[in-house]
């Protein structure tokens, strides 16, 4: 066999190896994304009252759509495993970004294409869920006279979360997300410095001595 037979044999025999791992991919892409809509619009009234929340910081409605063994692993990888673990990281960002003078900071969420991909194991149903997101923080510092100054950072990130359907009453909850930049204007030194400042902010105040 030439040189060249061998090479066209290979190229066809790559092609074929190819459509044969994308080709099963898409039908298994296919085959998991077809109805199920009333599980299509539960998973997507959660992700809108998760985006709610962020928006507005208040978290108390996200209680009864968190699974019992809820994990979130954030941007700067630190991990929230509770409605009340949200709003105290929230309470904390606030004061990091200067929300009492004009700081804030908003979010929009949009779903990958596809939606929801489910599966069952152990006869347990589960979704798997990714999208993007477009994220605003704008702080704002106050001089020594009082002027505020803000500055506004958007950036962007990719997220990966996989729900969990309650078999009781047929409602979703997430059991666990995960995000990561996808667009990240900030510097390593800037992300290093606003997580010790979540730190600090985050950290119980000290004890009063008597």
């Amino acid at each position: 066999m030439t040189n060249d037979c061998k090479l066209r044999k290979g190229v066809k025999t790559g092609v074929m190896a190819m459509a044969i791992v994308f080709g099963a991919g898409l039908v298994m892409h296919a085959l998991t994304n077809v109805g199920r809509e009333e599980d299509r619009g539960k998973l997507r009234a959660l992700g809108a009252a998760y985006e709610k929340a962020l928006n507005k910081g208040d978290f108390t409605d996200l209680n009864n759509g968190l699974d019992a063994n809820f994990t979130y692993t954030t941007i700067l990888g630190n991990d929230i495993k509770s409605a009340a673990e949200f709003q105290a990281a929230y309470g904390a960002i606030r004061t990091v970004i200067g929300a009492d003078k004009g700081g804030s900071y908003t979010v929009a969420l949009t779903p990958g294409l596809g939606g929801a991909n489910f599966y069952s194991t152990g006869g347990e149903d589960f979704a798997f869920i990714r999208g993007t997101s477009d994220e605003t923080v704008v702080t704002a510092e106050a001089d020594k006279a009082g002027k505020v100054t803000k500055k506004s950072n958007n950036f962007g990130s990719l997220w990966f979360a996989t729900a969990h359907k309650d078999k009781n009453n047929g409602n979703w909850k997430l059991a666990h997300a995960y995000a990561m930049f996808s667009r990240n204007p900030f510097s390593d030194a800037q992300v290093k410095a606003f997580t010790a400042a979540l730190q600090k902010a985050s950290a119980p105040a000290p004890a009063a001595t008597k």
